[in-house]
């Protein structure tokens, strides 16, 4: 087996030389580099902005991804874990065990929820907002539009890294335990869960299909939420699997110990075309015809021309 996948990964990373060397398109939008702060580990993009969290900085990196440049950073009290973008929201979850709501538009503090231990994962759906509580292996349930405390439910496995929403459905990647758990939007009860054989480390959802990454074999993997089945797995010419993220028809790896986000056909897993980034790849979002990701080793976030 470690010979056919050898085989099919030397082939891939060929492909991918090849593609890596087309040149790009005249009026496509360049390439560019902007510095964040130490161990930028999550991204989003608000309305007008694109937010970073630095984890070993206990800072906020605001980028206007029109301009392409850095236009503020703010210092927090406690070190980010996870931003995510709602409308007039910006979430932000802290290791203080806080999870704070701020304006989108003056980045002003509206609302401050505590209980949480290690709060890493983020995603709304109907007028919930979902967090994953990695240590304590909950997911916790707010008000999308005051932050208030909804429920707090057990996560259908360990250490949960990653929310996608799939349907009528939420998929919570517990990343201890190699179990991929589905909880009804409506409920919050298990639905469904599939075990795979590797830690997860991201989530990505296509319909109801869900990505998933398999980071130390290399490959990613694709399973139908609405029976939580398995569809395949595909490798992506890279090393350590950390990010990933569906756009349209596209989804794009961020491989982490090889400085390269590598874009595939969302239908059959296919390689299009990889992006060199800065060191370790990690976290992306999509804002001003840019993919933006945060090069969690490299102090900074490359912004790539989709």
């Amino acid at each position: 087996m470690r010979s056919v996948r050898a085989a099919k990964v030397t082939v891939a990373a060929v492909a991918l030389c090849a593609l890596m060397a087309l040149p790009a398109g005249a009026a496509r939008l360049s390439s560019v580099r902007l510095p964040a702060g130490l161990a930028p580990v999550s991204i989003t993009a608000t309305t007008n902005t694109v937010v970073v969290a630095n984890t070993l900085s206990s800072t906020l990196t605001i980028i206007d991804p029109a301009k392409a440049k850095v236009i503020g950073t703010m210092h927090t009290s406690a070190a980010p874990l996870v931003t995510f973008a709602d409308g007039p929201n910006l979430w932000v979850g802290f290791t203080d065990g806080a999870v704070v709501r701020f304006s989108s538009a003056t980045r002003r503090i509206l609302t401050v929820t505590r209980g949480f231990t290690t709060p890493v994962a983020i995603t709304a759906a109907g007028n919930r907002l979902w967090v994953a509580d990695k240590t304590a292996s909950t997911v916790t349930i707010l008000n999308r539009n005051s932050g208030a405390f909804v429920g707090k439910f057990d996560s259908g496995g360990t250490g949960p890294v990653a929310l996608a929403v799939a349907g009528n459905r939420l998929i919570v990647a517990n990343s201890d335990s190699k179990v991929l758990t589905a909880l009804s939007l409506r409920s919050a009860e298990p639905v469904g869960q599939l075990t795979v054989s590797d830690h997860i480390s991201a989530i990505a959802a296509a319909g109801t299909r869900i990505w998933y990454t398999l980071p130390s074999q290399n490959l990613v993997g694709v399973m139908e939420s609405t029976d939580m089945t398995r569809r395949g797995t595909h490798p992506t010419a890279g090393l350590q699997q950390d990010g990933l993220l569906v756009y349209g028809t596209k989804v794009y790896v961020a491989n982490g110990a090889s400085s390269l986000v590598v874009q595939i056909r969302e239908g059959s897993g296919s390689i299009i075309r990889g992006h060199r980034t800065g060191a370790t790849p990690k976290a992306m979002c999509v804002a001003a015809g840019r993919l933006w990701v945060t090069n969690f080793n490299g102090r900074s976030v490359s912004g790539i021309p989709l």
